[in-house]
């Protein structure tokens, strides 16, 4: 319980000083896709990495967003995220990976159940930007276009 409240605490203060300092274009109207997103297998493991790279081509400024995985073929989980990261900062180079740890660990995390979505929902300087992937049968994830979502 008492974990659970710090990662809310955690979570609650990295959203405030994200939107402090970072302005969007208007809301609800996503003017950018930055990101591609992967999951990287673990050498010697079934479990996986999630990885997120600026391919905007661009620094982005004031950065900040919420990434969610979603296995929409587990009837338990249909409405719920299985794993769900955030991400905040005050510059991220265009090229730059980000790589998603545990609340105070240093190892990566692990991805051992199915993913079959991903998105990201977030905002800079830059503009605003929500984008959604799904894992496909070859174990890529494929951006989605706006008439999928």
């Amino acid at each position: 319980m008492r974990s659970r409240l710090l990662a809310a605490q955690w979570i609650a203060l990295t959203l405030i000083l994200g939107l402090a300092g970072c302005q969007t274009q208007t809301p609800g109207s996503p003017s950018l896709a930055p990101f591609d997103a992967r999951l990287e297998l673990v050498p010697g493991g079934g479990a996986r990495h999630f990885v997120v790279i600026n391919t905007s081509g661009q620094e982005l400024h004031n950065y900040s967003f919420s990434a969610y995985m979603w296995n929409d073929k587990n009837a338990m989980l249909f409405h719920n995220d299985t794993h769900r990261f955030i991400a905040s900062g005050a510059t991220l180079q265009p090229g730059q990976a980000l790589r998603f740890h545990g609340f105070a660990r240093t190892a990566e995390e692990l991805i051992s159940e199915p993913v079959s979505r991903v998105e990201i929902v977030g905002h800079c300087t830059e503009g605003s930007f929500r984008q959604v992937w799904q894992y496909t049968d070859s174990d890529q994830l494929e951006p989605m276009t706006a008439k999928h979502l």
